[in-house]
């Protein structure tokens, strides 16, 4: 009997520390996107981990990029080494012609 109420302790805290665990990374991962935590913490303790994938694949709101776009397409002058814009047909650094 002893041994059975060990066991329902010890699932007992390991529920609520996923929860818990549930929370804090949810209410964190909601923050960093720009998200209202409050919203989101509520939805964790009604859907927990599947809340926690929809957050996971939520675009970020704060509008930032893994990568800067503008210097996808630049070209670097032989020359001189210097990185011109794509658009550029002369190198801005010394004048040579790209």
């Amino acid at each position: 009997m002893g041994a059975l109420l060990g066991l329902g302790a010890l699932w007992v805290v390991l529920v609520v520390a996923y929860f818990v665990g549930c929370l804090a990374l949810g209410g964190w991962l909601a923050s960093e996107k720009g998200y209202s935590v409050g919203s989101w913490v509520v939805l964790l303790l009604l859907f927990g981990v599947l809340a926690l994938i929809v957050l996971v694949g939520a675009p970020d709101k704060k509008g930032r990029s893994n990568y800067d776009i503008s210097t996808v397409n630049d070209w670097v002058c032989k020359k001189c080494n210097h990185t011109n814009r794509e658009t550029a047909l002369f190198c801005n650094s010394c004048g040579e012609k790209k």
